[in-house]
């Protein structure tokens, strides 16, 4: 007999984003992103860049700084919304 479990036990979302950035000796500041959120108990986020001739061009330290940006703002966004949640 088989048994399996009515609820997930890990579960995926994918966002589409955009960011507005500036690098030295590139044109493009609007950057487009996914954020790929993971529950397994704890919520995980990920982002990826998209393999554009832009992003390609950046180098491993922009695209890391990038990528921790996203992040650092996506946890603030979070905190904002908590303290709303939390006054009312």
């Amino acid at each position: 007999m088989v048994q399996i479990n009515n609820r997930p036990h890990k579960k995926s979302e994918h966002y589409s984003g955009k960011i507005i950035m500036a690098f030295p000796n590139m044109e493009n500041v609007e950057w487009e992103f996914e954020l790929v959120r993971t529950t397994n108990g704890v919520v995980k986020d990920q982002i990826i860049l998209p393999d554009t001739e832009a992003v390609q061009r950046l180098g491993k330290i922009e695209r890391d700084c990038m990528m921790r940006t996203i992040l650092e703002c996506i946890k603030r966004q979070k905190i904002d919304q908590t303290e709303l949640e939390n006054t009312h």
